[in-house]
């Protein structure tokens, strides 16, 4: 799912902090939350929530250290939940996977809409960041657009080419 820049840098996804990707994290702290890719906010091992800014972002890159928690922007090939409301039905709701673009919508392939029953006249969608490494494997593993292509009421093929997609 195509995601706006501006959304995916209000959406945050935790990641934990280790020796190995401690210095990647420190980057995505100085960026900040304005800049993209960074981060909103830090979590320590005692629980506290720091929310990073442009003039806290060196002391809390300095209090930096494994066990630390760093909510960073959604980026390209994270899992979500792509939504329509009303979810009618199992396939209202699908794993999606994330590539951030510089548009102003959410944007999807036209073969995914028939199972949305999206038309483009204004339906509202709802993206949700997995925020537990179980849910982003759940929404890999069993939520996943390519594992949604059958319809489980009837057994058609429910994703594919239909109307405009075809020519």
């Amino acid at each position: 799912v195509g995601v706006p820049i501006q959304i995916a840098r209000k959406l945050t996804v935790p990641e934990s902090v280790t020796k190995e990707n401690i210095e990647y994290l420190k980057e995505l702290i100085q960026n900040g939350p304005l800049k993209y890719p960074g981060a909103n906010y830090i979590k320590t091992k005692s629980g506290a929530k720091k929310t990073v800014t442009p003039e806290l972002a060196e002391i809390l890159i300095e209090e930096l250290e494994p066990g630390y928690e760093v909510e960073r922007h959604l980026l390209d090939g994270d899992s979500v939940i792509f939504n329509r409301q009303p979810s009618l039905h199992k396939l209202s709701m699908m794993g999606h996977t994330v590539k951030v673009l510089p548009i102003k919508t959410f944007a999807i392939n036209p073969g995914v809409c028939k199972p949305y029953n999206a038309d483009f006249d204004g339906d509202e969608m709802n993206l949700h960041a997995a925020q537990t490494l179980e849910a982003r494997q759940e929404v890999e593993r069993l939520m996943d657009v390519k594992h949604q292509l059958i319809s489980p009421a009837s057994g058609d093929a429910v994703i594919g080419c239909v109307q405009d997609a075809i020519t």
